[in-house]
């Protein structure tokens, strides 16, 4: 039967940690929700649940409707119902008073999975601890719960006594202690569930677990099993005596194999296995638990579809490297500059360096590629690229690389979605470099006269002198005082047409103090002196003249 659970608060953020926990975990606890804004008629709805979760902040902010709550609670000791409370700062007193009066936990916030999870799971142990078992006839459903809630307590090495495992498997049907741990994990799921609801990724789990069911009941029939993780289920069985570890091994990996085709065959479903080593003493289980589990992060280096021993893998040997030896600040540099040629050279390096890393632990892998993609997404902001639109191409990349489950898979995926990040960049290096160099294009015109600077018009356009230089020199093809140079030379052409100006007139008026050195520049462009370069226009006219003559 399930169990009543309601949680009287406004955080949206609880109400979906506690129905989502309760959905992966199978906790099968009926979920109700209250946002009163009072205590009144509470009284009645309390006894109608078997455990209600007050948020004190948000539902219940006035101090007297508190003390109304807590004599509530002091009078329902009668009652099956169990009370839970959280509340942001809590005094000292006031946890010791609410506990005191019965509470059975006051939690402070913010919460976690992990807080939530060990509550439920909490109430869950008292809820079984109640059932009277001379007087109770089990049915399938309690002895589902019997069989999730010793799972679990294995798993985490919560029992300590050798006499209660005992009683326990005894107790649920099992004719032996488990001793081997194996963890499921279905192979693609983010991607299975990927836009889909709740329900879709919970019958997934549940065809999987169906199957892993079926075969065992046909070959061992000695198991338990239990969700861990969204993605991940936990087997623990009773494998039958052998007289070497060697044996239990090659027995674990032969029904893992045989159990990954099964489950394949009959759901559609790949999965992949990681096995933990035998322990006699089921109060090791959990460290056969934690072995199956860093056995099936392998599958990062193997792949899907697989079975991996904890023996057959070697150890993350560089967990704590999560720093590579390589300057990503150069990259960063590079992007900024909009060197995009020096880019591809640079990302080419990163990624033989980045991908021939041997036996580095897949979480560690993840935050280096999420810090390069961080340290590329910011410099493509300073080179001018919208923030906007980096921010939600990079938000994005983290959400797929966290489908992806092998390096394989990573390797393809990086070199593809940085290309794209460098193409968006690019795009809008180009539009702010044409914007650059249009207005510094326009100050030029307004200043040619003058003495003009790289530094001046750099900082006209708020950049650097040293970038500004290469990305206008890139978009115009020429020098900044090559350009300057050329402008103020067909200035001068223009002035040269009308006589009543000077050679040493026209000089100064396009900014040049020293005629003779606007000469060698006017003759070095041109090809002629401005005083040649006068006559060559006006010999025509006098030819002209002379035939009439």
């Amino acid at each position: 039967m399930n169990h009543g659970l309601l949680i009287y608060s406004n955080d949206d953020t609880l109400i979906q940690m506690v129905q989502e926990l309760n959905d992966e975990c199978d906790f099968h606890f009926s979920i109700y929700t209250c946002s009163l804004a009072n205590g009144k008629g509470m009284i009645t709805a309390f006894s109608n649940y078997d455990l209600v979760i007050i948020d004190l902040d948000l539902t219940f902010p006035d101090e007297g409707l508190e003390r109304e709550i807590l004599h509530i609670l002091k009078n329902n000791r009668a009652h099956r119902t169990r009370f839970v409370f959280m509340k942001s700062n809590p005094g000292v007193n006031e946890v010791r008073e609410f506990l005191k009066a019965g509470a059975i936990d006051y939690l402070q916030k913010p919460l976690t999975n992990d807080n939530i999870y060990y509550l439920l799971h909490g109430f869950k142990k008292e809820i079984i601890s109640d059932i009277d078992r001379n007087a109770f006839s089990l049915n399938g459903k309690v002895t589902s719960y019997l069989k999730s809630s010793l799972a679990y307590d294995l798993l985490y090495g919560s029992i300590k006594h050798s006499k209660e495992i005992w009683d326990r498997c005894m107790f649920i049907g099992l004719s032996d202690v488990p001793n081997t741990a194996m963890v499921m994990h279905i192979d693609d799921f983010y991607k299975l569930s990927e836009n889909k609801s709740k329900q879709w990724e919970q019958s997934i789990r549940h065809e999987v677990i169906e199957g892993i069911q079926r075969f065992l009941t046909e070959t061992v029939n000695e198991m338990l099993v239990a969700v861990t993780d969204a993605d991940k289920i936990a087997v623990l069985l009773a494998s039958h005596l052998k007289s070497s570890q060697r044996e239990y091994k090659i027995n674990a990996k032969t029904l893992a194999e045989q159990m990954k085709d099964f489950v394949k065959l009959h759901t559609g479903y790949s999965i992949t296995i990681g096995i933990g080593n035998y322990y006699e003493d089921a109060r090791n289980l959990h460290v056969s638990y934690q072995e199956a589990y860093r056995a099936q992060e392998n599958k990062f280096f193997t792949g899907k579809n697989t079975v991996i021993h904890i023996d057959d893998v070697a150890p993350f040997v560089n967990e704590d490297k999560t720093i590579l030896n390589y300057d990503v600040v150069r990259l960063a540099t590079r992007v900024t500059m909009g060197d995009f040629a020096g880019v591809q050279k640079e990302l080419t390096e990163l990624n033989e360096l980045l991908f021939s890393q041997d036996h580095l632990n897949p979480r560690v892998f993840h935050l280096q590629i999420i810090d390069i993609l961080t340290t590329l997404a910011r410099a493509a902001i300073h080179g001018g690229s919208k923030p906007k639109e980096i921010f939600s191409m990079h938000a994005e990349f983290d959400r797929q690389l966290k489908k992806l489950e092998n390096i394989k898979e990573i390797k393809e995926w990086f070199e593809k979605v940085t290309n794209n990040m460098l193409d968006q960049v690019l795009i809008n290096h180009n539009k702010q470099m044409l914007k650059s160099v249009q207005k510094a294009i326009n100050y030029i015109d307004q200043h040619f006269d003058q003495q003009i600077t790289l530094e001046e018009v750099s900082n006209h356009v708020s950049l650097s002198a040293n970038y500004f230089s290469n990305m206008f020199k890139k978009t115009t093809g020429c020098a900044l005082v090559e350009y300057i140079s050329k402008l103020r030379v067909e200035r001068a052409k223009v002035m040269l047409m009308d006589l009543s100006y000077t050679v040493y007139q026209i000089a100064n008026k396009v900014g040049y103090n020293d005629s003779r050195y606007f000469s060698r520049v006017f003759k070095s462009l041109v090809g002629k002196t401005p005083s040649q370069y006068r006559n060559s226009l006006l010999s025509p006219s006098y030819k002209k003249e002379e035939t009439k003559v």
